[in-house]
């Protein structure tokens, strides 16, 4: 898996020489990425789902890669457990036959992408689900993110109908969760 992101980003002997790039990437779109967690509020092991979806419509989508990491909490850590595209309506490449993905849970990256071609996609199109599990002396607040380029050596990337086409990842919008003592079914009851 490993290799297919190192593959994938151009960057490794087993692909062979990466395409020249330009000095200055074609960015043929912009969009935020929102992360969206299906609750706000979890117990010390228990499991949260986080999907990611791309903000705006993307007339020319055809491959990605999400790279997250998760910071804050008082004690203890939200360890990443799986990485999934769900076979869901709004999937950026869904009815797509031609598609590839790898998932590599101890980066906490994923990549997806056609084989040939492109595809429109509409507003909110989700892009993956990230599973964490919270230790058993997690507490507080953490926030889970996906890092874009900001200059820090992100490894999140949006590429257009061409392989120099860029999708331009203006900011993102994390999902915050708690974790709090007690088990799941106490935090179900205080909502």
């Amino acid at each position: 898996m490993a290799d297919a992101l190192t593959c994938f980003a151009g960057n490794n002997a087993c692909c062979g020489p990466a395409p020249e790039s330009p000095s200055t990437p074609n960015i043929v779109g912009k969009t935020a990425l929102t992360a969206l967690a299906d609750s706000g509020e979890i117990a010390p092991n228990d499991d949260i789902h986080v999907r990611v979806y791309a903000d705006a419509a993307l007339p020319n989508f055809s491959a990605y890669q999400l790279d997250t990491v998760v910071s804050g909490g008082r004690s203890g850590f939200l360890d990443l457990v799986d990485i999934e595209i769900e076979d869901r309506a709004d999937f950026a490449f869904a009815g797509a036959d031609d598609t590839f993905d790898a998932f590599n849970i101890d980066s906490g990256q994923m990549l997806s992408g056609l084989l040939s071609g492109d595809v429109a996609t509409s507003p909110n199109g989700y892009l993956a689900t990230f599973t964490y599990r919270a230790s058993a002396d997690a507490r507080g607040m953490f926030v889970l993110d996906v890092l874009h380029d900001d200059g820090g050596g992100s490894q999140t990337f949006l590429v257009g109908s061409e392989h120099t086409d860029k999708i331009e990842v203006t900011r993102t919008y994390p999902a915050v969760i708690t974790v709090v003592e007690g088990d799941s079914r106490s935090v179900r009851q205080r909502r």
